[in-house]
């Protein structure tokens, strides 16, 4: 038995560490000695002696951010000096996006450095599985504990998101482990073996965001779901999602349409609800939309006239949608109903306050446009047949909120949004912090595609005729990102898919 203190402790995005803990760093200064002196292996008796092993924290993994004297303050590379059999990782460390990729080079990064200057050790992650809120999102974690060789290339690994055993050196008795036989991994040794197949990005955005469903159910005790089926591909994809967390019999769907709302796009709607096997209903709120209509579109205050302009109508009938039919509905049969809004239209505000901004979960909320259309296809071949219409996914039906005659799909009229576009520039804008001075900047030395990642130059052309309308669409979107701050604080909880989640 023993006692290891955090070393490194995290205090960006949603981790607060310092808020909770007393880091080893603060009780070695308060002691007047070194860190490295309170660095002290745990020894294990066994059947043939004994194992030393070294207990590293979460964070201590990621030791090249922290510096102690000028240097990386690696605990992995004090434990190996004073001659470890191994040192494990213990985290609780939430999946991200390309997050395990960058794990992977840091621990081959750290081994090779400790190889440099004496005999590196082999190296064990082992990190939880499951869900947790932090008061305003949902974090899952995928588990994916991993074995590491003393060179850093990967030994093996444990399935991801799900408990499982990983067995490095000798077999064990699956009858004797609180887990399937199937989740048991067995590594001898003496025999070299590679890790487990690479799961993919798409695969990881399913099991994760089924995760975090599960995490919200289970605080619930159960219940039952409804999400308002438009016929476009983020309900689509959202119904899919519920679908496959809970089970048809959990889930009901509604279309509530009004002349604006084509008939591809109610078919889609009504198919996909056949094909899921889930409840469903229709409700036109043409009527009720016509109503309120006529009793604001003449209201004037005495020293404001106001103006019923198209987007004042456009609202009208997302929030009766969202705040008197789904809501009602919702509360009549004791169901919780989703946010559909995607990151892409979260950035920029597009969305309704009290209207489609509603929901108790935004289940793709952290996903930009073109990774819901992703999901959205590996979807389909996890079903094994055609759930998602194929007019959503090859976009023959345009991506459209269809609230006039300017979003008619049968027009080929849909969104503002220049999806695959606009989401390449808000990923370099938020994910990876970039300036618009610096897509400026590329532009001018002709790397901007290049950086971008989306090189579709003949669509960019259709959209931007001359340098003046690409500068003036790149001013909307930074501004839209900034004073749209106000909708995405008020948005519903989502799962965290990304390491700059909003909330």
């Amino acid at each position: 038995p023993g006692v290891h203190p955090k070393t490194l402790q995290p205090n960006y995005r949603f981790f607060d560490d310092d808020r909770h803990f007393y880091s080893l760093r603060n009780l070695a200064d308060d002691a007047g000695r070194s860190v490295d002196d309170w660095i002290v292996p745990f020894e294990v008796p066994t059947v043939s002696g004994s194992f030393r092993f070294g207990a590293q924290l979460c964070e201590d993994l990621w030791c090249d951010d922290y510096t102690s004297h000028g240097d990386p303050l690696d605990t992995y590379g004090l434990f190996a000096q004073r001659q470890v059999d191994a040192v494990f990782n213990l985290s609780a460390s939430p999946w991200t996006w390309q997050k395990n990729d960058k794990r992977h080079r840091t621990v081959r990064q750290t081994l090779t450095r400790q190889g440099e200057s004496g005999a590196p050790v082999p190296f064990l992650y082992v990190n939880q599985v499951g869900a947790q809120n932090n008061g305003k999102n949902v974090l899952v974690f995928d588990g994916d504990t991993t074995a590491y060789e003393a060179d850093g290339t990967l030994a093996a690994q444990a399935a991801p998101w799900r408990e499982s055993i990983l067995c490095v050196g000798g077999g064990a008795d699956p009858d004797l482990l609180a887990v399937e036989p199937s989740a048991v991994v067995t590594v001898p040794v003496d025999e070299a073996i590679g890790p487990r197949t690479s799961t993919t990005e798409v695969e990881s955005v399913l099991s994760a965001t089924v995760a975090g469903l599960h995490h919200l159910d289970e605080l619930r005790g159960g219940g039952r779901y409804l999400v308002a089926l438009s016929g476009g591909i983020d309900s689509s994809v959202v119904a899919c999602l519920l679908e496959r967390a809970f089970g048809a019999e959990r889930v009901f769907a509604v279309n509530m349409p009004t002349r604006h709302n084509a008939e591809v796009t109610q078919d889609n709607a009504r198919q996909l609800a056949a094909s899921l096997r889930i409840d469903y209903l229709s409700v036109p709120i043409e009527d009720l939309y016509g109503t309120v209509a006529d009793v604001i579109g003449p209201l004037e205050f005495s020293r404001s006239k106001g103006e019923y302009t198209r987007l004042v109508d456009e609202n009208i009938q997302a929030r009766i949608r969202f705040s008197d039919i789904l809501s009602g509905i919702a509360a009549k049969h004791d169901l919780l109903f989703t946010n559909n809004g995607n990151k892409t239209e979260l950035a920029l505000g597009y969305t309704t306050l009290y209207g489609d901004l509603s929901g108790a979960v935004a289940p793709i909320a952290d996903l930009y446009k073109v990774q819901v259309f992703e999901l959205g296809e590996y979807l389909n071949h996890v079903y094994g047949e055609q759930i998602i219409p194929r007019n959503l996914l090859d976009q023959e039906t345009v991506p459209s909120a269809e609230l006039s005659e300017e979003q008619d799909v049968t027009r080929g009229l849909g969104d503002l949004i220049k999806y695959g576009y606009h989401d390449a520039v808000l990923r370099q804008l938020i994910e990876y912090r970039r300036h618009p001075v610096d897509l400026i900047r590329w532009m001018l030395q002709g790397t901007f595609f290049e950086h971008l990642g989306w090189e579709d130059t003949e669509t960019f052309a259709e959209y931007f005729p001359d340098a003046s309308s690409w500068l003036d669409d790149l001013e909307w979107i930074e501004r839209q990102l900034r004073v749209s701050y106000f909708k995405r604080i008020q948005a519903p909880p989502l799962i965290v898919l990304s390491k700059r989640a909003f909330g």
